[in-house]
């Protein structure tokens, strides 16, 4: 033993292996330590450094070769060499060996030293170094006496995180030359307050290389030296994509606020366009002079022409009630047409073309009218200079479609093409994620294409993409057709429309139940009115039909229909709506269980749609 044994006790206790190289014999001793992490035996050997050199793992074996021949050459006093080796059943391990060359008559003679197992410490260092390489994040100390401001990066990637280097920064005259200009003030306030020993917690915006604003959560804590800050010790988290996503929901809940307020203004409009249609119709009887019935034909048009505003703010609200019914496509785009033309302005030249066959869709004709909306809204803003847009339906027969067994199955095609600014290949593939948007913070929502997607995909439908960058973008949309003629409106049917059949009006807004009245009692019906629920369970049902606002207060008249259905009563009913906001109701009438008569409706429409729902 080349140790005495209470050195090697100690050693062995500290973990540390203790080694000796006699240079000119190469005899390599080692201590019993030594020996167990090598897995060789604690004896003397002779050619044993380069055995011992080749046992080290392949890539390390020239480094610590060339440094064991540096430290011989350099007579030198102290040197350290980290290196991998192969431990007993294959298992690679890290070895740091510190020593220093001994000499007689200034010839190298020996080498001794000791070597300790580092393994845990170099996985720590490598799990620290996978954690800062993949960390978008970092942490700091700045020297406040130095003569810029430039963070010394302890951990984590400042370059990923603000797109500078710390040379960069320098370069530029310090930390505050990258902060955005409208956040600098708050940067001097808050170095006021850390020269007074007080940490914080700020938000700003730095302008990255590109030019782009990142915005960044930054954690300091002052250090506080005979009175005077020396440094300032800090954690920074880029937080744009969160920033982004707050200031998207904000614009979010402002669009449903807005949607709402849409919903319940169209409400109101639909029972005074009813009012009016009503009006007009009792006009229209009186012996009326040349310049009145003029009037009465302007009247009658801006009725019409608001009526179709009522119905775009419903769909803008995503309020319209409808349900699936077998529509021409050409009808469905004829039905469309207005709004986009609305909602495109004049810079728009549009383009509405029918190439599709006299084909039907099984469609809520509401929803994919809501769908083309926010197309049109997208093409018009991508093409501010002006630009066409062309609308156009066809079929096809196409495997491409997600219920097409094969080249057989048809789709009723809606094709919405402009010539605007395009979509990058990047963010073609993102375009349908809910709140992802191209546009400028404050001009978009992100929910526009979603919308899209999500109207098309329940329908059973897929919709396509292609977009060249400068030439414009097309989208188009495949719907399922089907074998099903439509089925006629009630509210267009040419029968006699008059009766005596006992009738209940069930209506809140006492002058549109004033004129439903009217106008069927003028028909010679048996009419008796209320306006609520509850007055109408005191009436019972001993009538022919109920017709009922959805909206009441207190008992809806949906849940009423749902109520007299499940009673067994033998009265037909029909419901009338502008817009329904709350779900359930809305499932109690888009479940075709109930014939529902939209407003605002003409006397004709309303007299027609009883007579249906009488003799059906």
């Amino acid at each position: 033993m080349f140790i005495n044994e209470e050195l090697e006790i100690a050693l062995e206790a500290a973990r540390v292996g203790v080694w000796s190289w006699d240079i000119d014999t190469d005899d390599l001793r080692w201590s019993a330590q030594t020996s167990e992490m090598f897995g060789k035996e604690p004896r003397p050997f002779r050619g044993a450094l380069q055995d011992f050199v080749q046992g080290m793992y392949e890539e390390d074996r020239d480094h610590l070769r060339k440094t064991i021949e540096e430290a011989i050459s350099a007579r030198s006093q102290n040197y350290a060499v980290e290196y991998r080796y192969y431990a007993a059943g294959g298992e690679v391990r890290w070895q740091l060996a510190r020593g220093r060359v001994l000499t007689r008559d200034g010839r190298p003679v020996a080498m001794t030293g000791t070597t300790v197992d580092i393994t845990e410490q170099k996985r720590k260092e490598e799990e620290y170094r996978l954690f800062t390489n993949l960390a978008s994040d970092y942490v700091y100390v700045a020297d406040t006496t130095a003569p810029t401001l430039a963070p010394r990066i302890v951990a984590g990637s400042f370059e990923r995180t603000t797109s500078y280097s710390i040379d960069d920064v320098v370069a530029r005259g310090g930390w505050t030359s990258i902060i955005h200009p409208d956040d600098r003030s708050s940067i001097a306030e808050l170095l006021a307050a850390l020269e007074m020993g007080k940490p914080f917690v700020n938000t700003y915006r730095i302008l990255d290389r590109h030019g782009k604003v990142r915005w960044l959560r930054d954690r300091a804590y002052p250090s506080i030296e005979h009175g005077k800050l020396v440094r300032i010790t800090g954690g920074v988290q880029d937080v744009t994509e969160t920033k982004l996503l707050e200031t998207q929901l904000v614009h979010a809940r402002k669009m449903e606020a807005l949607a709402r307020l849409a919903s319940g203004v169209a409400h109101d409009l639909n029972n005074l366009l009813t009012v009016m249609y009503t009006a007009g119709d009792l006009i229209r009887r009186e012996d009326l002079s040349q310049r009145g019935r003029l009037a009465l034909a302007d009247m009658s048009a801006a009725t019409r022409s608001a009526a179709e505003l009522t119905r775009s703010l419903l769909i803008f609200g995503r309020r319209e009630t409808g349900s699936r019914r077998p529509i021409k496509l050409r009808d469905l785009i004829g039905r469309a047409e207005p709004m986009i033309r609305r909602v495109t302005g004049e810079g728009v030249r549009l383009e509405m073309r029918d190439e599709s066959e006299a084909v039907h869709v099984l469609v809520d004709a509401s929803q994919i009218e809501l769908a083309l909306l926010n197309l049109a809204i997208n093409a018009r803003d991508a093409m501010p200079r002006g630009g066409t847009l062309s609308v156009v339906t066809r079929t096809t027969r196409s495997e491409q479609g997600p219920r097409a067994p094969g080249p057989g199955e048809q789709y009723g095609v809606i094709e919405v093409k402009d010539t605007g600014t395009g979509i990058t290949p990047d963010d073609l593939t993102r375009i349908f994620e809910p709140f992802f948007t191209t546009k400028e913070a404050g001009k978009g929502t992100g929910l526009g294409l979603s919308t899209v997607h999500g109207v098309v995909s329940a329908h059973g439908g897929t919709i396509q993409v292609d977009s060249q960058v400068g030439s414009g973008t097309t989208f188009t949309l495949l719907l399922p057709t089907t074998a099903d003629e439509p089925v006629p409106d009630p509210r267009e049917a040419t029968h006699a429309i008059g009766g005596n059949e006992r009738i209940l009006v069930i209506e809140d807004e006492e002058t549109v139940r004033r004129l439903v009245v009217h106008v069927l009692r003028d028909l010679g019906y048996d009419v008796t009115e209320v306006g609520s629920v509850e007055e109408a369970r005191r009436r019972g049902t001993e009538f022919d039909l109920i017709i009922s606002d959805v909206r009441l207060p207190g008992t809806s008249g949906a849940h009423y229909a749902r109520e007299l259905a499940e009673s067994g009563a033998r009265c037909a009913v029909l419901l009338m709506s502008g817009f329904v906001r709350d779900d359930e109701q809305r499932a109690i009438v888009e479940s075709g269980r109930f014939p529902l008569l939209p407003k605002p409706f003409t006397p004709d429409t309303l007299l027609r749609m009883v007579r249906t729902v009488l003799t059906s």
